[in-house]
């Protein structure tokens, strides 16, 4: 049986980006990109809700009817903005599989679609459907059990039983996307959607796989912690030079500027969050991913993945 190397899969994310530091560049706009298209998205989804609880009057009491109906929407809206993400997660996973498992020139190009994206998307979907889905349905009925006792007055039994089955449903749900947690790479590898094809090849491997999880996620967390630290001090010393620009300007400037200045600054603002979230979660999706794309072509070592 191959040994996996649990520190070696865990650490690929690292060297990957610091082989391919413009990947993480063009993930980086890719998931601006997304995350902005996802606010337009969401905005248009509710625009008609939000368009008539902007005209309404501001009374406390007033609009009661259409802010609820602004909120049933924007739960939609939401729904549908992580479509876009969705995509560009998708979109860096294979490229980190096809630069891992079949590693050749492509031309600085880290961002593309095709079938093997498409590829990947089909089995999302099928995931959901298989596993997903029938996942939900026992979770409801677990409630629905838990609520039964509550109502007949039994709530320390209620409590105790909800307890038992949130530990059982999430051991089962681990050791599930353990056991396939290759299938990814494995659809990659062979150019088609394989799901339960990729359970043999994590047989007596659960325990190295969740320990090489683990580690990607600490040192994720630790990277994460950094950029934050170093967001933070980036923040206060922006809120500093803001606050010596508006002393310098005075009160009075400050309450005659024009709304499109104001505008200008709101989006100025926006724009560097969704930049350095983008950034963020591009560092997180390499660290993450790649150990997957690593562990398989440890234990796979296929040697002859066309490209794709």
């Amino acid at each position: 049986m191959t040994r996996l190397s649990i520190t070696d899969a865990a650490l690929e994310g690292l060297h990957f980006m610091r082989r391919q530091p413009r990947a993480i560049a063009q993930w980086t706009l890719l998931f601006f990109l997304a995350q902005l298209l996802g606010v337009i998205v969401a905005v248009a989804a509710a625009w008609p809700e939000l368009a008539d609880f902007l005209a309404l009057p501001r009374a406390a009491d007033a609009g009661a009817g259409a802010f609820d109906a602004l909120e049933r929407k924007s739960d939609l809206a939401s729904l549908v903005s992580i479509l876009p993400m969705w995509a560009a997660y998708i979109v860096v996973y294979v490229a980190l599989l096809r630069a891992i498992l079949a590693p050749e020139p492509l031309g600085g190009r880290y961002v593309r679609w095709g079938k093997a994206e498409t590829n990947q998307l089909l089995l999302s979907l099928l995931g959901f459907f298989t596993i997903g889905v029938p996942a939900i349905g026992a979770m409801a009925i677990g409630a629905a059990m838990v609520a039964a006792l509550w109502v007949r007055g039994t709530e320390g039994l209620a409590v105790a039983v909800a307890i038992a089955l949130a530990l059982g449903f999430f051991g089962v749900l681990l050791w599930i996307a353990v056991r396939l947690c290759l299938a990814g790479p494995l659809s990659f590898d062979k150019g088609k959607v394989l799901l339960f094809e990729a359970w043999p090849l994590t047989r007596h491997r659960f325990w190295p796989l969740v320990g090489t999880y683990a580690l990607a996620l600490l040192i994720g967390m630790a990277v994460a912690a950094v950029l934050m630290i170093a967001l933070i001090i980036f923040a206060l010393i922006l809120a500093a030079v803001g606050f010596g620009v508006a002393a310098a300007i005075g009160e009075e400037a400050l309450r005659g500027m024009r709304p499109g200045t104001a505008f200008a600054i709101v989006a100025l603002m926006l724009t560097a969050y969704l930049v350095v979230n983008a950034f963020m979660t591009a560092v997180s999706a390499a660290i993450l991913m790649a150990p997957l794309a690593h562990v398989y072509k440890q234990l796979a070592r296929t040697g002859s993945t066309e490209r794709r």
